[in-house]
Order: structure tokens, then C-alpha cells, then sequence
């Protein structure tokens, strides 16, 4: 497996790999990995499909402040309606949140980093297939305890061949 080379090569034996045998959804897996391991501390999560340089001590320290249960990392986007679209009040309390719109309210997406409470492993039924995006974040939202944080830095997405180009052109 190329995934444990790269463990073999880095040396890191704190890097876990997990193969799902069957998709669980973009949280029915990370749910699954910290619930069986009791997972206690504030946690971070970052898809692997984009290429990041942000601060994410700036992004922990302002989820710790505003106490939320999730804070999202948000960037902005010429195009939105590809992306998770943010809609949050001056203080970061998100009121919103638009999964790829049609016609986005705002150029402020989900860069695909954040930071949760280890509560939120708790927040459905025990479901197999879980969205973050479509079933997580509304019932968050309902609860008033999601955030965003803009990060400055760079990002690209790297989810399609030609995003991909880019960011190799890019970076």
C-alpha cells in the first residue's frame, strides 16, 4: 500500500491510516475512528484534497475564544457555487450555511479545515453514512455553536485534473 510507505518513509508512527471498506460519508468515518478510541480533546480535521499554508493556531485559538462547537476555516473564492458557501454574522457566528449553490449569497466558503468539540461526535443517531456538510453543520447551526474563521494564507483546491494543474502552476 503506497499509504503505508509513506509511514514507512515519514517515520511517524502517530499517523494512522484507515481504508474505508465501504464509504461512511465525509463524517461516518471520522466519527467512527474518534468514538472508538474515545476521543476527549478539542480535534482538528482537514480534507486531503486541497493544498493549504494557513495559520492553525489562529483558527484554534479563535474556536477556543468564541467557545463553539465547530469553527470553521474560511477563504474566499471567485466562483463559490463548487463549495460549502459561509453566511456569518461580524462575530464569526455562522447563520447559514449553503452547500455548492446556485446562486451563492457570498464569496466565503469552507476551506475544508476546522476544529471541533469532541461533543459533536455525539450529535445523531449512530447512522453509518454521514454528511458533515449536509446533515453535521444544520443541526450545529440549530444549536447556534458554529463559527467561521477567515484564514489568511494560501489555498487551493486540487478535487478535479484541471484544479489540480492549477494549484501544481500555483504553488
Amino acid at each position: 500500500l503506497l499509504f503505508e510507505r509513506w509511514k514507512k518513509d515519514y517515520g511517524n508512527d502517530e499517523v494512522i491510516f484507515i481504508i474505508e471498506e465501504e464509504r461512511l460519508g465525509t463524517w461516518g468515518g471520522i466519527r467512527r475512528f474518534l468514538s472508538e478510541r474515545n476521543h476527549a480533546d478539542t480535534f482538528v480535521v482537514t480534507n486531503g484534497d486541497e493544498l493549504k499554508e494557513m495559520n492553525i493556531s489562529k483558527l484554534i485559538a479563535f474556536h477556543k475564544k468564541s467557545r463553539a462547537l465547530v469553527t470553521l476555516g474560511t477563504v474566499q473564492v471567485e466562483n463559490p457555487s463548487d463549495y460549502g458557501v459561509i453566511e456569518a454574522g461580524t462575530n464569526g457566528k455562522v447563520k447559514a450555511f449553503h452547500y455548492k449553490p446556485q446562486n451563492p449569497p457570498t464569496n466565503h466558503i469552507m476551506s475544508g479545515i476546522y476544529v471541533a468539540e469532541p461533543s459533536v461526535l455525539k450529535l445523531l443517531p449512530d447512522e453509518k453514512v454521514i454528511s458533515f456538510e449536509e446533515q453535521i453543520l444544520p443541526t450545529i447551526i440549530e444549536h447556534r455553536k458554529l463559527y467561521e474563521c477567515h484564514i489568511p494564507g494560501r489555498w487551493n483546491d486540487t478535487g478535479t485534473f484541471e484544479r489540480y494543474e492549477q494549484a501544481i502552476y500555483d504553488w
